[in-house]
């Protein structure tokens, strides 16, 4: 092996391998983890951009475990921006079929006397499945998500345009699943171990026989690492991850008690 025209002894030459590697080894495994951190983000903004606006406002609601309520029964009362489910007192639907008292017909227009389909109580709603209900029926939005993106303009039968409430229905198996894979994504981090050593990127799944198990963004699992042996951030990592566990778990138990105080009261009142 020559170096600037020079012979290098056979050794020597040897031990310059040895230590040339682990270095390529190195910058790999940290170049790695910067393209893995890359795709971790690339993968969030992915799924956001895939959401519509209702969608978004479902997730946050999600993501922040705040629960959805009931949105206010009359038109008047709702704003764009509101998210909840509604009673279906008076709903109007892409212009072909009408809901009052939770009865829906066909019809092909929007008519009838305009104090029946205007005042508060009329709204438009979209993307509800009503294609079974062509000769009429039941409808019930009790427990469909709906989200209000503002008004939508419609001929009345006397001619004249009008404003009205319009509701799009969320596709809530659609946001949960989104919601739990970036529940996933936004908890990969950097693990090492205490000597320096890098495990790469991954997710804590649980802590069990005294190891902690990982997964990587792609679900591949790593070696199980006994707390002891990883880094002094990582542990106290896991320390405040426990704590914020404990207090949620308590949190839920109270809501959860609360709420059961509230249905026997009512329970009681009738």
């Amino acid at each position: 092996m020559t170096t600037g025209g020079a012979i290098m002894p056979k050794s020597v030459a040897m031990s310059f391998i040895l230590f040339a590697v682990p270095l390529l080894c190195c910058a790999q495994s940290t170049e790695t983890i910067k393209q893995d951190l890359i795709d971790v983000q690339n993968e969030i903004k992915t799924i956001r951009s895939s959401l519509g606006e209702g969608e978004l406002k479902y997730l946050e609601c999600l993501m922040n475990k705040k629960k959805v309520g009931e949105l206010n029964s009359h038109g008047e009362g709702i704003k764009k921006g509101d998210i909840g489910y509604h009673p279906a007192y008076l709903v109007i639907r892409s212009g072909d079929y009408v809901t009052a008292n939770k009865t829906v017909w066909k019809i092909s227009q929007i008519t009838g006397p305009s104090s029946f389909l205007l005042e508060g109580n009329a709204m438009w709603v979209d993307g509800v499945d009503v294609s079974e209900k062509t000769d009429g029926g039941t409808i019930d939005l009790g427990t469909t998500i709906l989200y209000c993106d503002g008004t939508k303009k419609y001929q009345a039968v006397s001619g004249a345009m009008r404003s009205i409430v319009h509701l799009v229905a969320v596709d809530a198996p659609k946001v949960q699943s989104s919601a739990d894979r970036l529940n996933e994504l936004e908890s990969l981090r950097e693990w090492s171990l205490a000597g320096g050593k890098s495990l790469g990127v991954a997710r804590m799944t649980d802590f069990k026989n005294g190891k902690v198990n990982l997964v990587t963004r792609t679900g591949a699992k790593l070696d199980p690492v006994p707390p002891i042996e990883l880094s002094k951030a990582d542990q106290e990592w896991m320390r405040q991850d426990a704590k914020r566990r404990a207090e949620e778990k308590r949190k839920a138990e109270l809501e959860a008690a609360e709420q059961k105080k509230k249905e026997a009261l009512k329970r009681k009142r009738k």
